[in-house]
């Protein structure tokens, strides 16, 4: 299991609401992409106010919650890359880091294309696991730079 239950699971009532909001979203999220365009998605995971500053121990939490959740539940395993992204865009903005999320796409060696959802505090890829990223041709950003 690539995220020890240990490190994902919640420490306090606070971080089991957190937890289940995580699970909430995310299930939200995959519906919603599969009925609405993705900006009508990303306007409705855009928060109204984000703090004045940044909160790391916060989103680390956030992002452990939704890479642990979405690691152990089936349903998130396959093309989990754009929910995953649009959950935390919503609590990394909320959190105050300025962030951009960005759908890009590259050819594999099958001549097949690869589509990929991540992303980025100034211009740098933020919360991805590896370094795939770099691979791919950038087709969309939220919000529009």
């Amino acid at each position: 299991m690539p995220f020890p239950l240990k490190k994902t699971w919640p420490r306090t009532p606070g971080e089991a609401v957190l937890l289940v909001r995580v699970l909430w979203m995310l299930t939200r999220a995959r519906a919603q992409l599969r009925r609405q365009e993705l900006p009508e998605v990303l306007a409705l995971y855009s928060p109204a106010h984000s703090a004045p500053s940044r909160n790391d121990h916060a989103l680390e939490r956030v992002r452990g919650f939704v890479d642990g959740l979405c690691a152990r539940i089936p349903a998130f395993q396959d093309k989990r890359c754009l929910p995953r992204s649009v959950v935390l865009y919503h609590f990394a903005t909320k959190h105050g880091f300025p962030v951009i999320l960005h759908c890009g796409v590259q050819k594999t060696a099958e001549d097949r294309l690869d589509g990929h959802a991540w992303l980025s505090l100034d211009g740098h890829p933020f919360l991805e696991a590896d370094g795939r990223v770099d691979a791919f041709v950038v087709t969309y950003s939220y919000p529009e730079s």
